[in-house]
């Protein structure tokens, strides 16, 4: 063994409590290393000292133990301190979240008025679950992980955790009024230390010394998968059939690695527990794979039994490794660390980080503000409008123009210093050259400003301009992902097996992958089984799977066999060909009423319960699965339509939210002066305009699309004429933007900071736009102003159905297992799982809205808001001939915005062709005879009809 950096670790309990960013919680005595550490001062405030702000005093009450406050969301706590110097404290609370939360509370801190810091983290434990169950084709299956209940005792660190120690806040000498608001749950708090921040770092000095290994090479396996505890739920394992990571079958895909992307976010903490047989030096092998920060290190803070040895395992940097694995020896200087521990239980830790890229993401999150300020201030001279023949004279409206651009020009070679400095190869460095070269064209060709009040979406603002290139670098940086395969601990790391299998190895893999292929049942086999109720899901794999594991768990002892189709064509196939299996969870929302009316689909009304059963559900969502007095579906799961806004924007605009498209207009021209516009639910499609999306127009003006017998089209009624001329005068009076490619990217960048839109881009902004966190906000759907002063704001809400298709064999076994399905309890397990297991883009909005109320992944603020929208909901009924009517409704829509033919026009040729159309549909389906009289009566669901059937509210 080569000579290696020694670090002696001794057994010393409880002299340094400050010392580690506080991964250790109460209860878990951390060990600290022989190194002399300045005495420090630490004050404690009980929780008899806290109060709230509202009411000037808190309630102390016993909770686990402990005397302590409860803090709700959005409270504010505070407590007075006398200091006897001025200096800087780090702040340490103690404290229980008593929910089984996936959502990680977040506080906001101010120090004598002044807002330090927002959005830390207070995180809880979990532990991992490594029981793994196995899907009927041997795949092993993701388990939920275990939540630990426990006081936890934690230093507030930044929202990047760039602090090795915790964040030192700047105390006065004297009086001190501290202020702590709470977001996303509710935790007790028991006890808040302020201990005096140190410059020194917390790890101990270290000598060089030669270390040879002594007795025969010993190596202990640590398996990325078996880690014992996270502090987030969302923190997962991976599986595959990747033959270079352990364990490896051919035939299954096994849990065999801990995955990167799950553990990327700044504060995610995962631990390690292992062994070593007696006292001596060991060192630490990570095998790792790092494959998408392309020439960038991805950063962790380590900790062995609680503490960071030394100040270089503070952000310490995994290099970008492409699609191979790497074996990290971890090293100082290239100099292999050796710790001496002692015989018995340790543990290592690793605390996801992004301090080294603090200064670059600050540099690209203000180039982009800059940009956009620049956009903002030249569309407030020329309204948007683009002309190459027109000398704007730019400079003379915007006399700062050129200084700004030059501004941008030291910011960007300032943020190409830094990336150079951490290593960022050419692929990252690319885009910035790329826009200081744009930047110097504007300043340095001739007319170079007049090319860009021309060009200003190539420059900010739009898709795939710079500012956006630029924009997207932050979620790069910020996010840190890194694949753990193993870890070694051993005497020897000449011990350590290779990272990667050789290439003949790699290719006998790749041959018995594919031979097994031809012989194990792949996991999207629709093949049914006799002895069981078959169900099949239109979803992804992962929903599919999760169903599967809770169906193994908590369904008993019944026989159920889930399998996942991908789209509704194979299920109209096996219908025509007589096999067909017994439930169907997902697909279109229309499809169970089109399957119904021809015979396909069970009539859930039949069985004795199920109205007791229906009516916890809101009535409204069974509207389009309605024919007469059958019920075909189940509503399954939902998305909403809400105002999504940006605050930053809106409030330098000193623009209100709008509650309703009269106050919408109202606020048009100020965003037009800017360059800006609104994205409206018919801009979300392009020029097909599904009845979806044009239906709440009409709901909101007291409308029907259809006619009361359901045999004709009601556009000529006056109400839906009202809802009609909405619809269109918005885009062709008011100029409102008939289509926007892509909302979302406009909301990120500006152009569009106001906008109706769905789950989709809620889940977008939520998880890909770090350079906007807190600067959005979701409002209430925009609706038609009554004459009592309230807001008809209703949207449909059901996205999903599920039902019970008509020849199945097992009508009370389906049923049973469709209650089981949509029961609240299977459906918040679900939805917890989905995410712990798969992350929070799989967030799950069911149609019970007791798990929707329930469910943590939602912050309170957003959940609030999302409920009031979906409890209003306005579903749309269904119609044999919907297709029909939709595509007329479209047609005419077209017609006045695009084509600018007259309302009342465009309404009755609609009408004339819809008519023709519902006249054929409805003989082809038996509703009239060749001469058009009623052969059976055709009703059209509504709320009161749903109300009646269901029994809901």
């Amino acid at each position: 063994m080569i000579p290696a950096l020694a670090v002696a670790v001794f057994m010393l309990f409880g002299c340094v409590e400050f010392c580690s960013a506080e991964t250790a919680r109460e209860g878990s005595v951390s060990p600290v290393y022989s190194a002399e550490k300045k005495m420090v001062q630490t004050f404690s405030v009980s929780a008899e000292d806290l109060y709230f702000q509202e009411t000037g005093e808190g309630e102390v009450v016993e909770y686990e133990g402990r005397d302590a406050v409860l803090l709700n969301t959005g409270e504010v706590l505070c407590f007075d301190i006398a200091l006897p110097e001025s200096g800087e404290y780090y702040m340490s609370l103690e404290y229980y979240q008593p929910d089984d939360a996936m959502m990680t509370a977040r506080m906001s801190v101010s120090v004598n008025d002044r807002e330090d810091y927002s959005g830390m983290k207070l995180p809880v434990w979990w532990k991992n679950n490594t029981e793994y169950g196995t899907d009927e084709y041997g795949n092993e299956l993701l388990q939920m992980p275990d939540r630990i209940y426990e006081w936890t005792k934690y230093t507030l660190n930044s929202n990047i955790y760039q602090y090795e120690n915790g964040i030192p806040f700047a105390f006065e000498k004297g009086d001190n009024h501290v202020e702590l608001v709470l977001s996303e749950t509710p935790i007790y708090v028991a006890e808040i230390t302020l201990i005096e921040a140190v410059s020194e770092s917390s790890a101990p000095d270290y000598t060089l010394e030669t270390v040879t290994p002594e007795g025969e090479p010993w190596l202990r396996v640590i398996e990325g998968e078996g880690y014992t505890e996270q502090n987030n739920a969302q923190i997962r394992s991976a599986k595959s059939k990747d033959a270079n990571l352990v364990p490896f079958s051919p035939s299954v895909n096994k849990i065999n690695a801990l995955a990167g992307e799950s553990w990327s976010e700044v504060g995610d903490s995962v631990t390690w527990e292992f062994s070593v047989p007696e006292d001596g030096y060991y060192s630490i092998v990570v095998k790792y794979r790092q494959d998408q920060k392309k020439d960038l290190s991805s950063y962790r803070h380590i900790y062995i039994d609680g503490m960071i040895p030394v100040q270089e395992f503070a952000n310490y940097g995994f290099s970008y490794t492409g699609t191979k694995n790497r074996n990290e020896i971890l090293s100082i200087d290239g100099e292999t660390v050796s710790f001496y521990l002692t015989a018995g239980v340790h543990e290592i830790t690793m605390e996801t980080t992004a301090a080294p890229f603090e200064r670059a993401n600050d540099l690209v999150l203000q180039l982009v503000a800059d940009m956009n300020s620049v956009v903002m201030s030249i569309r407030e001279v020329t309204g948007g409008k683009t002309d190459k023949d027109r000398d704007w004279n730019i400079e003379k409206y915007v006399p700062t123009l050129r200084d700004d651009l030059n501004g941008l020009l030291s910011k960007m070679e300032e943020l190409e210093a830094v990336l150079v400095e951490l290593n960022g190869g050419n692929y990252v460095l690319s885009t910035i050259r790329v826009a200081h070269k744009e930047v110097e064209k504007y300043l340095e060709e001739k007319d170079g400003l007049e090319i860009l009040v021309n060009n200003l979406d190539d420059f900010a603002q739009a898709s795939g301009s710079v500012s956006e290139q630029i924009a997207q670098m932050s979620g790069n940086l910020v996010s840190q992902p890194l694949t753990i395969d193993r870890i070694y601990i051993t005497n020897s790391v000449d011990n350590v097996p290779k990272e990667n299998i050789g290439f003949f190895e790699s290719a006998w893999c790749e041959i018995r992958k594919l031979v097994m292929s031809f012989f194990v049942e792949s996991d999207r086999s629709q093949a049914l089984d006799e002895d069981c109720v078959n169900v099949w899901m239109l979803g992804s794999t992962p929903q599919v799977e999760v169903l599967k594991q809770l169906v193994a768990q908590e369904y008993g002892d019944q026989k159920v066999k889930v399998s996942l189709i991908l789209n509704e064509q194979k299920l109209l196939m096996a219908i025509a060909s007589g096999e067909t299996p017994d439930v169907i969870l997902g697909g279109g929302r229309i499809t169970p009423y089109d399957l119904g009316i021809r015979g396909a689909v069970y009539d859930l009304t039949q069985f004795e319960d199920f109205k007791e059963y229906a009516s916890s559900f809101n009535s409204e969502f069974f509207v389009p699965f309605i024919d007469g007095d059958a019920v075909y579906a189940f509503p399954q799961n939902l998305t909403f339509f809400v105002t999504f806004y940006r605050e930053d924007i809106l409030d330098s605009l000193d623009i209100s939210v709008p509650k309703s498209w009269d106050e919408l207009i109202t606020i048009l021209p100020k965003l037009y002066r800017h360059g800006m516009g609104v994205n409206t639910m018919l801009a979300i499609p392009n020029s097909y305009k599904p009845l979806v999306f044009s239906y709440p127009y009409l709901s909101q003006s007291d409308a029907s699309i259809y006619s009361e017998d359901g045999l004709t089209m009601a556009l000529g009624e006056t109400a839906t004429m009202n809802g009609f001329r909405l619809m269109t005068e918005l885009h062709t009076k008011y100029s409102v933007d008939t289509t926007i490619s892509n909302f979302y990217m406009s909301f990120r960048n500006g152009t569009v900071p106001i906008g109706i839109s769905d789950i989709v881009t809620y889940v977008l902004l939520k998880n890909s736009s770090e350079e906007i966190s807190g600067l959005w906000s979701l409002a209430p759907g925009l609706g038609v102003l009554q004459e009592d002063g309230t807001v008809n704001n209703g949207y449909p809400a059901v996205n999903t159905p599920c039902y019970i298709l008509g020849d199945t064999d097992r009508p009370q076994e389906s049923w049973e297992f469709l209650k089981w399905w949509m029961s609240t309890d299977t459906q918040l397990a679900y939805s917890e799982m989905l995410c712990a297991t798969y992350g929070d883009e799989y967030f799950w909005t069911s149609a019970n809205l007791e798990v929707l109320e329930k469910v943590s992944i939602l912050s309170e603020k957003d959940k609030a808001v999302i409920l009031e929208q979906v409890k209003s909901v306005k579903e749309l009924p269904s119609h044999p001939a919907y297709v029909l009517i939709e595509r007329e409704l479209s047609n005419a829509w077209s017609e006045v915005v695009v084509s600018g033919e007259d309302i009342r026009s465009a309404a009755d040729s609609a009408v004339i062709k819809a008519n023709r159309d519902i006249r054929r549909k409805l003989q082809e389906l038996g509703y009239l005879d060749e001469y058009g009289n009623v052969i059976r009566p055709l009703e059209i669901s509504d709320s009161e009809k749903a109300k009646e059937l269901t029994g809901g509210k």
